[in-house]
C-alpha cells in the first residue's frame, strides 16, 4: 500500500492528475493540502465517476469536484473509534488530523478483516479468438500470456483477492484446457464451477445455464479484460442505485481523419478540420440482479447487449458505472502486444 502522503495533490492540480493519483496509490482517495499542509479537501473514487458522467473536463481543477467538508478523525482517537466512524458514515478512508494538519490517512479495510463476498463471478471465457489466430489455434484466447501468466488467471487472482471466490466460468472453444488449468478452484483459495456451451451463445446466452441460481447481484465479465477496476467498489455502485443492471463504461475518443462539413440546404454553415468525438463505450463487465435471469433465453444465443437492450425497454433500470481506471480488452494481436509491454498488477 503506497504512502498516505503520496496521496497528496495541490490545489491546483486538475482532474486528470487526480485520476493518475488514485491509480498509481491504490488508495482510493486524494488528499488536496495546502503549502500549510492543510486539508482543502479531499477527492474520492465516487466524485471522479461523477465528475465523468457529468462531462467534467479532464483539465479542469481538482478543486471544482472535491468534497471541501470531508469526515476527518483526531490524531489520538483509536482505532476502533475510526472504524466505527467510517462506518457510521459510510467512508472508507478518514484523513487524520493534529491541530487542522493531516498527519495520516486511515482506511477502512486497514482496521477491519478483509471481508468474503458471496456474490457469483461469471466470466465468459468461450469465444474462439479469431482474430489472434495462429496464436489461438490450440490455446484459448483468455490463456494467452500477460505479464507473465494467462489472462484469466490474471482475472481470477484478482477476484479473490477482492473477497470473491465463487467463481463460474463459461468455456466452449478448448474448454477442456482451462478446466485443467483451475480445476475445482481449491488451490487457489476458490470453488470454481463450469458452463459447458455446446454451441456458442454469446456472451449472455450461458447464463441460462447457472445453476443454482444467484440469490445476490452477480458480476459478469468477459474474460480477455484486464482492469484495476474495484469490484467491490462496482457492487457498492449497483446497491446504491437500486437498479437492476449496471454496465461498466468507459470514455473514448475517436478522432476523424478528414474535415467534417455542415450544410442547409445547399449552403455550408461550417467547417471542422478533423474533429475528435467522445463517447462512452461499453467495458464488457456488468452487474446483474437475478430477476434479469428472466429473460434469457434457455440455452440460446443472446449477447449481453442484447439483455441489456431489453431490460431498458421493458422499463428495467440500468445504471452506468464510469471507469477510470486501467482498461484493455485482449481482443487484436496490437491490443495483445500493448498488453504485454505496459500491464501492471494493481497496487498492493
Amino acid at each position: 500500500m503506497a504512502s498516505w502522503r503520496e496521496t497528496i495533490l495541490a490545489p491546483n492540480a486538475s482532474v486528470r492528475a487526480a485520476i493518475q493519483n488514485l491509480s498509481e496509490t491504490g488508495r482510493q482517495i486524494v488528499l488536496v493540502l495546502d503549502e500549510r499542509q492543510q486539508l482543502r479537501g479531499v477527492v474520492t473514487d465516487g466524485d471522479i465517476r461523477k465528475a465523468l458522467l457529468g462531462g467534467k473536463s479532464l483539465d479542469a481543477s481538482v478543486t471544482s469536484i472535491m468534497n471541501s467538508r470531508p469526515r476527518t478523525a483526531n490524531h489520538d482517537d483509536s482505532p476502533t473509534t475510526m472504524a466505527q466512524a467510517m462506518r457510521t458514515s459510510g467512508v472508507l478512508q478518514l484523513p487524520v488530523l493534529q491541530n487542522s494538519t493531516v498527519v495520516g490517512l486511515v482506511t477502512l479495510a486497514e482496521l477491519t478483516v478483509p471481508t468474503t463476498r458471496s456474490n457469483t463471478v461469471v466470466l465468459m471465457a468461450g469465444g474462439r479468438g479469431q482474430r489472434l489466430r495462429p496464436l489461438t489455434d490450440e490455446t484459448p484466447k483468455p490463456m494467452l500470456r500477460v505479464g507473465g501468466r494467462p489472462i484469466l488467471e490474471t482475472i481470477v487472482s484478482q477476484f479473490i483477492a477482492q473477497g470473491f471466490n465463487d467463481i463460474v466460468i463459461s468455456v466452449n472453444y478448448l474448454g477442456d484446457s482451462i478446466k485443467q488449468h483451475f480445476g475445482d478452484g481449491s488451490r487457489i483459495g476458490a470453488s470454481i464451477r463450469y458452463l459447458h456451451e455446446d454451441e456458442p451463445l454469446g456472451t449472455a446466452g450461458a447464463l441460462s445455464m447457472l445453476s443454482p441460481k444467484p440469490k445476490e447481484p452477480f458480476i459478469v465479465m468477459n474474460g480477455d479484460i484486464l482492469t484495476q477496476l474495484s469490484f467491490p467498489a462496482l457492487l457498492n455502485f449497483h446497491a446504491q442505485h437500486g437498479c437492476e443492471a449496471s454496465i461498466v463504461i468507459r470514455e473514448d475518443e475517436f478522432k476523424l481523419p478528414y474535415g467534417v462539413v455542415s450544410v442547409e440546404g445547399v449552403v455550408v454553415t461550417a467547417l471542422a478540420e478533423k474533429p475528435s468525438q467522445r463517447f462512452f463505450a461499453n467495458a464488457g463487465i456488468y452487474v446483474l440482479n437475478p430477476s434479469t435471469l428472466r429473460h434469457i433465453r434457455q440455452r440460446e444465443r443472446q449477447d449481453m447487449t442484447d439483455l441489456i437492450q431489453l431490460l431498458i425497454t421493458t422499463s428495467c433500470n440500468v445504471s452506468a458505472f464510469p471507469l477510470h481506471e486501467y482498461w484493455i480488452d485482449v481482443g487484436r494481436a496490437e491490443q495483445l502486444e500493448r498488453a504485454q509491454s505496459e500491464w501492471n498488477e494493481p497496487p498492493e
